[in-house]
């Protein structure tokens, strides 16, 4: 045995330098992007086939057990398409220039005396006020003796800097140009540098009191994401930054001048806001963006450079409906005197107009078990059926699909149902007939968290801003990635190139913007269809029939 064990030895001694010849580690390449926690400068690494920690480690020249400190979910391992957070060493290094003797004591004292005043807003840090005055965080520091990075809504710092760089003292109190935070997004040169204004009601003035309300924060951290994401596309542009709060009527930020140049207004929110600058940035020619507010759809009319992303009801329905299989028997079923009505008028028209046949049934809660025989008599024991259940009360359609589940299961009639967008918020319907009869749903926004591109979004959101992103920032970064990158590749006249332009996957909203009649604006078209399936599962796609 042990003449056995010794042969093993010197046999895997000699094979070991062939096999250690045939592999060459992969490479490990500096990241270039960048980004701020804590104060601290981090590299954002992502990881590639076989990297390892030590190997990422010692390309970035730091420590393994510091890698793990900043990334503790990676003591399990790490595998391909992980992202890692990496100290940026060289972001915490000084430079100690060795003191210059004073020539003039009295001129010195009086360009130290030359500050100027800068309140800070909400979103602004150390290094963008600095970014903004030309000069560095460690003056702005030693002028305001301050302990550490972080500030405070409406304090007032001393800037020194006797010649504020491209007019900043006019921009700092105008707060019309948000410079981005040079700690998260770098600087990336393009061919063209472009001008975008966001116009949100953060009411600003007030958040550090009252906070309120997050959403349009939400929003404008979504949207910066998708501006560095095009940044590092190659993109160069200002983006200015509007608080609706901060003027009497929307119409003011217009006569003020400073949407001037602007190649593409996203905002304002809501439709009586949008109405004091739709004529100026129809003057001017500027694309407009109606982001959310559905209302905003009677200035698609005249408006060429007019767009509005809400989708209509009709078109939501139509695309649900659309999904309904050739040859399957249909039946609408709703609520007597319900709410709903109109929806419900709106989907027999939108079935008639396709040339597909229908049964239909309303029914009072008060008649409970005896439906059941009136159900099953508008439905067709030897087809599928596409049950379209209008309504929007708990209630209804709790007891409606109770019988729907009797009728599928003791019955044996095959059923597909199709829902409204708001049972998705219903808590005491059971989910498991939504499974079992394949409930379609139409969407103006879902949000398929299994995506890569998700991950990626959620990785990047937490890891700049600490916290989910909501809606609206899943909202806003869509926003951003399609209108962004139409005016980069195309212009500012990118609206005549819509039909051409491929902005790839979207993460929550889907577009298909229309223009129905020459000389007025654009009307997104498209939702998104999810169905729950009997594995539980839930699919999201487009199903046309």
């Amino acid at each position: 045995m042990k003449q056995l064990t010794i042969i093993l030895l010197v046999a895997l001694t000699l094979l070991s330098p062939a096999v250690y010849g045939q592999y060459t580690p992969p490479p490990v390449k500096i990241s270039t992007e960048l980004v701020n926690r804590d104060g601290l400068s981090f590299f954002v690494h992502h990881v590639e086939k076989k990297q390892t920690l030590f190997s990422i480690a010692k390309a970035y020249n730091v420590v393994v057990n510091v890698i793990l400190e900043d990334n503790p979910a990676l003591r399990s391992g790490i595998k391909e398409g992980d992202l890692v957070y990496i100290r940026n060493s060289s972001a915490s290094k000084e430079t100690v220039l060795p003191e210059t003797p004073k020539e003039n004591p009295a001129k010195e004292e009086a360009v130290k005396t030359e500050m100027l005043k800068h309140t800070v807003r909400w979103y602004e840090t150390l290094e963008s006020i600095a970014k903004l005055y030309n000069v560095s965080v460690e003056s702005i520091v030693a002028a305001n003796s301050l302990t550490g990075s972080e500030l405070n809504t409406r304090q007032i710092l001393q800037i020194p800097a006797s010649e504020p760089a491209n007019g900043a003292k006019e921009i700092s109190a105008a707060y019309g140009y948000v410079p981005l935070r040079q700690s998260i997004f770098k600087e990336h040169k393009s061919s063209g540098n472009h001008t975008v204004s966001l116009v949100l009601p953060f009411d600003s003035k007030n958040f550090e009191t009252n906070p309120g309300n997050n959403n349009y924060l939400d929003f404008y951290q979504g949207f910066l994401l998708a501006v560095n994401d095009m940044r590092v596309k190659g993109m160069s542009m200002d983006l200015r930054v509007f608080d609706t709060k901060d003027y009497t009527n929307s119409s003011m930020i217009a006569q003020s001048g400073r949407l001037d140049g602007s190649e593409l207004v996203i905002g304002p929110v809501f439709s009586s806001e949008i109405e004091g600058l739709i004529d100026y940035t129809k003057d001017k020619r500027i694309p407009l963006v109606s982001p959310m507010d559905p209302d905003s759809e009677k200035f698609v009319a005249n408006n060429s450079n007019f767009f509005q992303v809400s989708v209509p009801v009709k078109d939501q329905q139509e695309e649900l409906l659309n999904s309904v299989p050739a040859g399957s028997h249909v039946a609408i079923f709703y609520e007597e005197s319900s709410p709903d009505i109109s929806l419900v008028n709106l989907s027999k028209e939108i079935l008639t107009q396709k040339g597909i046949p229908f049964t239909s049934l309303s029914y009072n809660l008060l008649k409970g078990r005896s439906v059941y025989s009136a159900l099953l008599s508008k439905l067709d024991a030897t087809k599928e059926n596409s049950v379209i259940v209008i309504s929007n009360s708990e209630a209804f359609v709790s007891d409606m699909l109770r019988n729907l589940n009797l009728i599928n299961t003791r019955s044996g009639y095959k059923i597909t149902l199709y829902g409204t967008p708001r049972w998705r918020n219903f808590e005491n319907v059971d989910i498991n007939y939504y499974h079992s009869m394949n409930l379609h749903i139409s969407l103006q926004y879902n949000v398929n968290y299994s995506s890569e591109d998700v991950k990626v979004f959620l990785s990047k959101y937490r890891a700049l801003f600490g916290t989910e992103p909501s809606p609206y920032a899943f909202q806003a970064y869509d926003l951003g990635l399609y209108f962004l990158g139409a005016l980069y590749n195309y212009g500012p006249d990118f609206v005549d190139y819509l039909n051409e332009f491929n902005s790839g996957n979207l993460l929550q909203s889907s577009y298909k913007f229309v223009r129905e009649g020459r000389g007025n604006g654009f009307i997104n078209r498209r939702s998104r269809l999810i169905i729950y399936r009997p594995d539980y599962s839930i699919e999201s796609g487009s199903f046309v029939r």
